[in-house]
């Protein structure tokens, strides 16, 4: 399968993805800059209003400042962060 198909693939999950969930705000959290881009774009053309904090410590201050619907998270994040999250 070439890249464009791939992209399209993708993007057509996503907005299926998109059309089942009734509400459209996704906190991407997510280090490395080039998966970040990657994730929003896909998410953008989904439908969905995408905030992108950078680092652990700032998605969990804008969770806390604007709950999203759906947070999408890098799956190593430090463990500082982590414990955090759990007695949050």
């Amino acid at each position: 399968m070439g890249m464009r198909a791939v992209e399209r693939t993708a993007v057509s999950r996503t907005s299926q993805i998109a059309a089942c969930v009734g509400s459209r705000r996704v906190l991407l959290v997510e280090d490395d800059p080039s998966v970040r881009l990657i994730c929003s774009l896909n998410l953008r053309l989904a439908g969905f209003d995408v905030t992108e904090p950078g680092n652990g410590q700032r998605g969990l201050e804008q969770a806390r400042l604007q709950p999203p619907d759906l947070v999408v998270s890098d799956i190593r994040m430090s463990a500082g962060v982590i414990e955090r999250t759990a007695a949050a």
